[in-house]
């Protein structure tokens, strides 16, 4: 070998050497990087128009706060709030699924989301609340592997729909029988010994806050229930006496739904949903539901709700409806609810007195709940009016009426139930407790005083053909309208008239009785001038 090879062979190992120093010198980190290195790519992007990595990513079901989202319009609000009442009621899965789709108030979406937790349990068990355990034994979120397995399919804070079948309705008396046992069978009581008070704030229909001969019915076999088989409750009347003993209320809706969860689909089934409320700790301690057919169902409203004149479930029926469709047990009760659980009480001793013909002492009644605290409500209201009316004071009743008119213009709706002969614009023959002309003519006045304009809005029932019942919406909205402005020269040019067709059904039944008599409503809606 030459000695130039020597010499070639010798700087190689020189420089081998000095590589493998500096590498073995080097610091860790930089031999880490060298090691997990990206391959160069040629169009890869500069590193300053690389977008920021976000700081920290939003949990699933914890929504962020109200104040880092755009504050919504006050319309969207009401609309959105007036919306997530009724789908309380219906527990619709389909309508979920699109409200949440459309929703236009962030402030309500901690809500939805919420109520679609409950609904979407519903699908998911077959009905809720049949395997409810007391508080003590519920899973820890730490040791529960389902709640912490990361959500699969839709995106963050989106509602999936539910994929099994819905409940099988079952007879009325047993369906009651077994939401009812569900529920006394498995209260949370602390106290293993001692008697409970059970008091029974009187059932509702979820989608009128209206009692009926089916929720009265209810009522008594649950009493009859509880005392030949759950001898630990002590039934008292709902009183203000009764209610002074902290005791445990049973509130209940009863509601005409779609039993496949479409919103738009015939309301062939109905649910029963009954809860029990510690006044005490302020809690519910067990749900009850099961869902009847609605075959043999007598939904007729009882006088005093069928006779009331004006429409609209206030903040105190809202939250009734809502403890017990809304919640789970452990849940506090609504606030609301509680706070006017008393009130309550007097106001339902006005109803009684009214539907058993008693009208001066359902008037007193009525008066003195108007004085106490949050005794402004339309079913106060409407009892004054319905009261004076049966007594003959038709100047009072008038002046009665007009308050409850400006109740409802004061909420910017109001929900008027005139009743037209089928087919027609003609209102039905008058009845005593019905004088739509006075109405009518109070409407006016009220509407001019206030200087309102308004958007009048037919309805009609489910039965007949679609663009039907469009029509004669718009007609019958139209009559009304026409009608005011006859009564009343300043509301011309203040006026329009709509309709709804059977769109915008509470009850949805069809039976066309007086047990959906407010889906063929007219409202009046205060738009802006």
């Amino acid at each position: 070998m030459g000695k130039s090879a020597w010499l070639w062979i010798a700087a190689v190992c020189g420089v081998t050497v000095v590589a493998i120093s500096y590498v073995m010198s080097a610091p860790p980190r930089l031999v880490a990087d060298k090691q997990n290195a990206r391959p160069i790519v040629a169009d890869a992007m500069p590193p300053q128009y690389l977008p920021e990595a976000p700081k920290s990513l939003p949990i699933a079901d914890e929504p962020e706060a109200p104040k880092s989202l755009p504050i919504a319009d006050e319309q969207a609000c009401k609309r959105d709030e007036e919306r997530l009442v009724h789908l309380r009621a219906t527990q619709s899965r389909d309508e979920l699924i699109r409200f949440e789709r459309e929703l236009g108030c962030e402030r309500v979406r901690p809500q939805l989301l919420r109520l679609g937790e409950s609904i979407l349990a519903e699908g998911e068990r077959g009905e809720p609340d049949t395997t409810q355990r007391p508080p003590a034994e519920q899973p820890s979120p730490k040791t529960d592997t389902a709640r912490q397995a990361p959500p699969a399919g839709p995106a963050a804070g989106s509602l999936p729909a539910a994929t099994r079948p819905p409940p099988t309705p079952v007879a009325f008396e047993t369906a009651l029988l077994r939401a009812a046992n569900d529920l006394f069978a498995k209260a949370y009581l602390a106290d293993g010994s001692q008697k409970v008070v059970l008091v029974i704030d009187p059932l509702i229909d979820g989608a009128t806050g209206a009692e009926s001969n089916a929720t009265q019915l209810m009522e008594k076999r649950i009493i009859d229930l509880v005392r030949n088989n759950y001898p630990r409750f002590e039934i008292a009347r709902f009183s203000s006496a009764s209610l002074a003993k902290s005791p445990v209320v049973l509130i209940g809706t009863f509601t005409a739904i779609n039993n496949a969860g479409l919103a738009e689909g015939p309301r062939d089934a109905y649910r029963i949903c009954l809860a029990l409320a510690d006044l005490r700790a302020r809690k519910i301690i067990s749900k009850g539901v099961a869902r009847a057919l609605p075959e043999g169902i007598d939904a007729t409203p009882t006088s005093f709700f069928a006779e009331s004149p004006v429409f609209a479930k206030d903040a105190s029926t809202d939250a009734y409806i809502k403890s017990c469709q809304g919640t789970q047990p452990g849940d506090p009760i609504e606030g609301v609810y509680a706070d006017r659980i008393l009130l309550a009480s007097l106001i339902n001793d006005g109803i009684q007195a009214y539907n058993a013909e008693h009208h001066k002492d359902a008037l007193d009644l009525y008066q003195s709940a108007l004085l106490t605290p949050g005794g402004e409500q339309l079913r106060v209201l409407n009892g004054i009016y319905l009261a004076y009316n049966e007594l003959h004071r038709r100047n009072d009743a008038s002046e009665a009426f007009g308050k409850v008119v400006d109740y409802g213009l004061k909420g910017e709706r109001l929900a008027v139930k005139f009743l037209f002969r089928p087919g027609s614009t003609e209102f039905v023959r008058e009845r005593t407790s019905a004088p739509y002309g006075s109405w009518v003519e109070k409407i006016a006045e009220r509407a001019v005083a206030k200087k309102a304009c308004l958007e009048i809005v037919g309805h009609t029932s489910a039965t007949g053909l679609a663009a039907v019942n469009d029509r004669l919406s718009i007609l019958r909205a139209g009559y009304i309208k026409d009608r005011l402005e006859a009564d009343a020269s300043a509301l011309r040019g203040h006026l329009i008239s709509t309709g709804r067709g059977s769109r915008e059904l509470i009850v949805g039944t069809g039976r066309d009785d007086a047990s959906d008599a407010v889906d063929r409503r007219v409202e009046f809606k205060v738009i802006q001038c």
